[in-house]
C-alpha cells in the first residue's frame, strides 16, 4: 500500500465515514474513492488540497518518504504541470508533492521550496517541512552556513535566520552574501539613508552568526572594501575568524606585495586551515579565483621564487585524493604566474 492510498483510508475511518459517505463529500464517486484506497487510481494534488483543507492536515502526510534519509546528492528537482518536488533518485521516493514553485536544493540537508502566493518552508532530507509564515525568501540560493537572508513581513527588514526561523542579526534594509557563486556565511548589510533613491547610508559585513564585524566599509569604483589599514597578519586572522570571503573587502594594498600571494596561499591549504574548516575545498577554490582576479589588477612587486618553494610538499602530502591534490597545484602554479612570483 502506497502512503496515499494508505492516508486517504485512515483519514475516512479516524471521521467515522463510509466510501460512500466520503464520496459525497467531496462529489467524486463511490467508486473513485475505492479506486484511491486501493492503489488503482492516484488522485491529483487539486483533491489532495481540498482533502487536507477539510480536515486540516498537512499535504506531507501524504508523500511516500524512503525508509532511509536522503542523501542530498541523490536528490534532483521534478516538474509536473508546470509545478515542484524533490525526488530521490536512489530511493525511488518523493520527498514532498508537486506543489512548489520553485525549489533550491542545498549540500547541507536543508531545501528552500516556495510558492508564489508568498509560502516559504525549508524541507530536510527526511521530507520534514519547516514552514517560514512570517518571512519571505528575497534571494534565488540554498540554505547554506546555518543561516539565510530573509525580509520579515511585519517591518520589511532583512535579518539572517537559522533553520528553525530565530533571528540571528539585528535588521537591515537589505542583507546579501558577499559573493554569489560561493555562499561560505560572510554577508553584507546595508541600510539606505533614502529608500526611493537607494542612496546608501551604512555598509556592514556580517558573520554567519548574526555579529557585526567590527570594521567600516567603504565604496569605492573597485568594489567594497575594509576602509582600515590591514595588514598581511592581520588578513589571516579574518581569514581564520570569517572564512576566505573577506578576501573580497581586503584593501587593495595588501596585494602589492607577491610575497603576500604566498603567505595566503600556504596558510588556507594547510592541514590546519582544512581540519577547522569543514567546507575547505569550496574556500580554497574561491580563495584562488578571487587572488587571481585581484592579481590582474593589482601590479604587485617583490622577488621571484622556485616552484619547491611555490609548492611546498607539507601542503600537499596530507591529502589523500591525488587528482584533488594535482589540480590544486595546477590552480596555484597558475595565480602564482598570473602575478610573475614564478
Amino acid at each position: 500500500m502506497n502512503n496515499v492510498q494508505r492516508v486517504i483510508k485512515e483519514i475516512r475511518k479516524n471521521h467515522h465515514l463510509t466510501q460512500k459517505q466520503f464520496a459525497k463529500r467531496f462529489f467524486i464517486s463511490e467508486k473513485t474513492v475505492s479506486n484511491y484506497e486501493n492503489g488503482l487510481r492516484t488522485p491529483d494534488i487539486e483533491f489532495l488540497a481540498r482533502l487536507s483543507k477539510e480536515f486540516h492536515i498537512s499535504l506531507d502526510y501524504f508523500v511516500e518518504k524512503g525508509e532511509e534519509e536522503s542523501n542530498t546528492s541523490d536528490l534532483i528537482v521534478s516538474a509536473r504541470n508546470h509545478k515542484l518536488a524533490i525526488f530521490d533518485a536512489k530511493q525511488g521516493v518523493y520527498l514532498t508533492q508537486h506543489i512548489y514553485d520553485s525549489i533550491y536544493l542545498s549540500p547541507c540537508g536543508k531545501h528552500i521550496v516556495s510558492k508564489n502566493d508568498g509560502y516559504n518552508a525549508l524541507v530536510d532530507n527526511r521530507g520534514n517541512v519547516k514552514e517560514f509564515a512570517d518571512y519571505n525568501f528575497v534571494y534565488k540560493m540554498s540554505f547554506e552556513n546555518e543561516v539565510v537572508p530573509v525580509e520579515c513581513k511585519k517591518d520589511k527588514k532583512m535579518y539572517l535566520i537559522d533553520e528553525e526561523g530565530n533571528k540571528r542579526s539585528v535588521g537591515f534594509d537589505d542583507i546579501y552574501p558577499a559573493n554569489s557563486n560561493f555562499n561560505l556565511g560572510l554577508y553584507v548589510g546595508r541600510n539606505y539613508a533614502d529608500d526611493a533613491k537607494h542612496e546608501v547610508k551604512e555598509l556592514r559585513l556580517l558573520y554567519k552568526n548574526g555579529k557585526i564585524l567590527p570594521y567600516s566599509l567603504e565604496k569605492t569604483g573597485d568594489g567594497l572594501f575594509i576602509k582600515e589599514a590591514i595588514t598581511i597578519e592581520k588578513t589571516l586572522e579574518l581569514i581564520d575568524k570569517y572564512g576566505t570571503s573577506i578576501l573580497l573587502f581586503v584593501p587593495r594594498d595588501v596585494f602589492k606585495l607577491k610575497e603576500n600571494y604566498l603567505k595566503i596561499v600556504n596558510h588556507i591549504t594547510s592541514k590546519d586551515f582544512a581540519d577547522k574548516n569543514k567546507n575547505s575545498e569550496v574556500a580554497i577554490n574561491f580563495a584562488l579565483q578571487t587572488l587571481t582576479d585581484i592579481a590582474k589588477k593589482v601590479k604587485a612587486e617583490g622577488g621571484a621564487i622556485s616552484e619547491e618553494e611555490a609548492l611546498p610538499e607539507e601542503n600537499f602530502n596530507w591529502r589523500k585524493n591525488k587528482l584533488s591534490r594535482e589540480y590544486l597545484k595546477k590552480e596555484i602554479l597558475k595565480l602564482y604566474k598570473a602575478v610573475s612570483l614564478i
